[in-house]
């Protein structure tokens, strides 16, 4: 998905009320890759 298509997924979901404010598709981040790196890092 190109950032606009999730832009009106993301406002679709704000005008049905099934999230609580706007949200900007540019400023979302996914951190599962982070996540991932980190798990290899911590001490067990």
């Amino acid at each position: 998905m190109n950032l606009e298509d999730v832009q009106e997924f993301l406002d679709a979901a704000y005008e049905n009320g099934q999230i609580q404010q706007k949200a900007n598709s540019r400023a979302l981040m996914d951190y599962a890759p982070l996540d991932d790196v980190l798990k290899t890092r911590r001490p067990k």
